[in-house]
């Protein structure tokens, strides 16, 4: 294989004067762009040894845009950022705007000729071990065994996600961000890297990763290393049959790698961009509270009955069934419901931006928008961060243009939303209550308040599912996740007391609620917010005051999340500064379930039934917990702790006014004398459990009359007469205080004669 590159061996600095570069980062906070196969892993090594490790950021793996809120609070608890881990540039914009109130962080980053990353790729994944292969993702697996069984050839033509990832102009699309770079043209995200790649203190690359290491120590202050910058992840030189490339190869590979290479001839060359401007932390990145602004002043006309009464229509009992339903035939509902806004709109075309069938997508209709045309855009709830730019962009065209997002969570912010009649049409909800179809009329919000209005709404709708209780729960336990899951904590309990102690009208607790949806350009966690100055612990006892008010007002179906709620709240403001972070998003949990149930007053009852299949509820999302030690174990085979404190709380919905049994499945108790000594209450009756042992684990078998199930919910308390640690048990390091780990619950109706 031919390449053909100029060499350097001079990183690229932003400082020109050895005087200026020398010492110039010390007490700077280091973030590090770590492309796949550009040496990486040799200037990790080398940074680990220059900072403490309580000072490392951990490896963080979450599924979410840039925009989510964990983003900008990581940067504030740590000194090194992005090793063992590959972030993209709209991470580190993230982490520049946790920031922008001290000395920006230094930035580095390492390139490396194309075509020779991707045949390092290649060389990698050919020499991995099998070991490695057990704990890798089907994708990968099948990337790995590609590389393994056919040539460098082939594997340029694989069909595989996770190769063609790595083969499309990857360092290019992670100086940009790849949810962003799937809506740009080439030469916007080319134009988008060079700028961006502009912004970095160091640029270094593989051939010149000595020199990189030795700026990188100058600017720290640091020691050279005696025996230079030790090379890993060096892989097993492949025989020559298997690189061997062809003419066709490498046209090929110049078309997959265009843009970074015309990046990369940038860097050799000295064509990068001035720098920009150092961002001045005196001046606020937003000129106000645009936001919160949008938000509840879009119907300044509107009375606070008639909103009530909107909500009343929007969201009736009837629009909201809880029957199951296979998932095919939820997207048929989903998509019939589609339609009929279509038509309602009288739309002459309509884009999905999701590639669905059902639809066609711009690409499919080249014609030019007349602008007479009626446009409607349609789009999962879960992938509107990847078009929310297009989506900007689009606003301002069609001027009667409609915005369709589906399939999105029964979400109290997205209730707030629809109650603004400037923003939101309509909800339909559909299926079993958890999905629904919301309008937006995103031409006339584009016209009322230009492109800033429109990613406005869109990124608040897009914070509403990443600090969604599910979304908070799938993150590590850091200090930053505590602090998001405390905040969002505090603003569902304000909104909750202000709906408790004044049901009406709605904009009591809408700009608590909302106030956790801050423009992406905003500080996540204003300490100065209004909705911070009344603590947990006081709003849960105005909370309790209301209690009695709330149980004469809901429906007989809602007083078992009420009770639960309650109970969870005077625990948790009672350890409020030491319960685990998992407590906390539990506690966060069933305030936001509560919310639910609060804002859309369910005013019927499901019909009784005489039987029904078993229910199994996973004890790591599907169930409310309280008290209980973040999730373990993988798949089937996953449980949590209970604990810190003695007693646990758990929620199980259940089949109403039928006999049932109730099985409660646990993996592991950390004494004999813990599950000997536990007692058990149902709905605050005293149970005692029928014992046995299935698939591994402990089961406790209780019996419920149907008198107990009338209500739709069952709570099941645990007290356990001590919790211990395995440290204290002399079985492993494991600090925690636990009592039992639950793997599942299982419900069993009972068909009575």
């Amino acid at each position: 294989m031919n390449v053909s590159a100029k060499s350097i061996f001079v990183p690229h600095r932003r400082h020109e004067s050895d005087a200026a570069w020398h010492h110039s980062a010390v007490g700077r906070r280091l973030v590090f762009l770590h492309i796949p196969k550009t040496a990486g892993t040799a200037i990790t090594s080398f940074l680990r040894e220059h900072f403490d490790a309580s000072e490392v950021m951990p490896q963080l793996e979450i599924p979410f845009h840039r925009s989510h809120p964990i983003w900008p609070l990581i940067a504030r608890h740590y000194q090194l950022l992005g090793v063992g881990m590959h972030l993209e540039h709209e991470h580190v914009d993230a982490f520049q705007r946790g920031l922008a109130n001290e000395r920006p962080p230094f930035l580095l980053t390492v390139l490396r000729e194309p075509k020779k990353r991707l045949l390092s790729q290649y060389k990698e994944w050919r020499s991995t071990s099998d070991a490695a292969m057990h704990v890798a993702t089907d994708e990968l697996k099948d990337a790995i065994l590609t590389a393994r069984t056919r040539p460098f050839s082939d594997f340029l033509r694989s069909e595989n996600p996770m190769i063609r990832v790595t083969l499309d102009n990857l360092q290019t699309r992670l100086l940009v961000g790849r949810n962003l770079s799937r809506t740009l043209s080439d030469a916007e995200l080319l134009s988008r890297a060079r700028h961006n790649l502009a912004q970095y203190d160091l640029v270094g690359t593989t051939a010149s990763c000595d020199a990189t290491v030795a700026l990188l120590a100058e600017a720290y202050g640091w020691p050279l290393p005696e025996s230079g910058t030790p090379r890993r992840h060096v892989s097993k030189l492949p025989p020559a049959a298997a690189l061997a490339t062809t003419p066709a190869d490498e046209e090929l590979m110049a078309a997959l790698t265009a843009l970074d290479q015309a990046l990369w001839d940038d860097l050799i060359n000295d064509r990068l961009p001035a720098p920009p401007a150092t961002h001045d932390p005196s001046r606020p990145l937003v000129p106000d509270s645009f936001c919160t602004r949008l938000l509840v002043d879009a119907s300044p006309d509107a009375s606070p009955e008639s909103l009530c009464d909107a909500r009343a229509s929007r969201l009736s009992p009837q629009e909201v069934s809880h029957e199951s339903r296979s998932h095919a035939e939820y997207l048929d509902r989903i998509y019939d419901t589609v339609e009929r806004v279509v038509h309602k709109h009288a739309a002459t075309r309509v884009f999905d931006l999701d590639r669905r069938t059902k639809y066609p997508m711009p690409a499919d209709t080249p014609q030019p928008l007349a602008n007479d045309e009626r446009i409607v855009f349609v789009v999962r709830y879960t992938a509107l961060s990847y078009h929310a730019s297009y989506l900007v962009l689009q606003a301002a065209l069609p001027p009667a243009g409609l915005l369709v997002i589906t399939e999105i969570d029964n979400d109290p912010r997205l209730l707030a939303w629809v109650l603004q009649a400037d923003v939101s049409r309509y909800a339909t909800h559909t299926g079993d209550g958890d999905g629904a179809v919301v309008t937006v009329r995103i031409g006339a919000l584009s016209a009322a308040h230009g492109n800033d209005g429109v990613r406005v709404l869109l990124e608040s709708l897009m914070r509403c599912q990443q600090t969604h209780p599910a979304a908070l729960k799938v993150l590590q336990d850091l200090p930053a996740t505590r602090e998001l899951a405390r905040w969002q904590l505090q603003h569902a309990l304000a909104a909750v007391v202000a709906v408790a102690e004044k049901p009406c009208p709605p904009d009591e607790w809408l700009i608590p609620l909302l106030a956790t949806l801050r423009p992406e350009d905003e500080d996540p966690l204003p300490s100065d917010h209004a909705g911070l100055r009344e603590p947990v612990p006081s709003l849960t006892s105005r909370f309790q005051d209301a209690h009695p008010l709330l149980l004469e007002t809901l429906p007989p179906s809602s007083a078992p999340q009420l009770h639960f709620t309650l109970a969870v709240l005077q625990a948790a403001s009672d350890h409020l500064d030491t319960a685990p972070t998992a407590h906390l998003v539990d506690t966060y949990q069933a305030v936001f379930t509560l919310l639910c149930h609060l804002l859309t007053r369910p005013r019927h009852q499901p019909s009784p039934r005489t039987a029904a299949p078993a229910g199994l509820f996973d004890c790591s999302s599907t169930l409310q917990v309280s008290n209980a030690h973040r999730l373990e174990g993988l798949g089937t085979e996953s449980f949590r702790w209970l604990g810190p404190h003695q007693t646990s709380r758990i929620l199980v919905p259940v089949q109403p006014n039928m006999p049932q049994q109730l099985s409660v499945f646990i993996a592991a108790f950390i004494d004999p004398e813990v599950f000997a000594g536990a007692t058990y209450h149902l709905n605050g009756i005293p149970a005692l459990p029928v014992c046995s042992v299935e698939n591994h684990c402990t089961v406790a078998t209780f019996a419920i009359s149907p008198e107990a199930t009338s209500a739709g919910a069952i709570e099941l308390t645990i007290t356990a007469p001590f919790t211990a640690s395995e440290l204290e048990k002399g079985l492993s390091t494991d600090p925690r205080q636990k009592s039992m780990a639950l793997r599942q619950v299982r419900l069993t109706p009972q068909v009575t004669a």
